[in-house]
């Protein structure tokens, strides 16, 4: 068990998570997704997240917003015996394992990749567009846009685009190495021919 800011405490058996009031259950929170887990410490964050230790499963968080996510060895902690947890002034966890003390600490930065991981070559340029929209200019692998949680890729003549941007226009366009100047044009990159012709990338 572990004491809830609401007063209540947070309860873990019979493979669920619930929450007592002191004479009834007041919330049957969720499912227990693990089996024959041995949990040792518990503690409820200032965020509203129950962290679980376990003697040989690593770090359990119930997130009641997004819901069961794990940490252990493979991830990032010193051992999967998990001792004891405490939150600091800063909001950062402290976890004591069998193997020494971790600290986790909240994100700041938030990694976006899309499922190709860019075919393994290097961003060269970014442009937030009207819209929202995020788009990484490649070296080697086209355009990407990111708008809404979701990748699209664009194929460029010449794939090695050293530049992305949008004009006052809202009209997306794309620098390449030594291929000329392409603009967004129903969904694909056009080369604009009507430029003066240049020989240096």
């Amino acid at each position: 068990i572990a004491a809830s800011h609401d007063g209540s405490f947070w309860v873990v058996g019979e493979n669920r998570l619930r929450k007592w009031g002191g004479t009834n259950w007041v919330a049957n929170v969720a499912a227990f997704p693990w089996t024959n887990i041995s949990v040792t410490t518990m503690l409820e964050t200032s965020s509203g997240r129950l962290l679980l230790g376990t003697l040989q499963n690593g770090l359990l968080i119930f997130d009641p917003l997004t819901g069961w996510s794990r940490i252990d060895r493979d991830n990032g902690l010193p051992q999967d015996w998990v001792c004891s947890l405490a939150e600091d002034s800063e909001k950062n966890l402290w976890i004591g394992t069998g193997g020494g003390l971790a600290l986790l600490r909240e994100r700041k930065v938030t990694m976006l990749s899309p499922p190709d991981e860019w075919q393994g070559r290097p961003v060269l340029s970014i442009a937030r567009a009207h819209d929202d929209a995020v788009w990484a200019a490649t070296e080697g692998a086209g355009v990407y846009r990111f708008q809404q949680g979701e990748w699209t890729r664009f194929d460029v003549q010449n794939s090695f685009i050293w530049s992305v941007f949008e004009d006052s226009e809202k009209r997306i366009w794309a620098g390449t190495w030594g291929g000329g100047l392409f603009r967004l044009e129903d969904g694909r990159f056009v080369s604009q021919t009507n430029l003066i012709p240049a020989t240096d990338p």
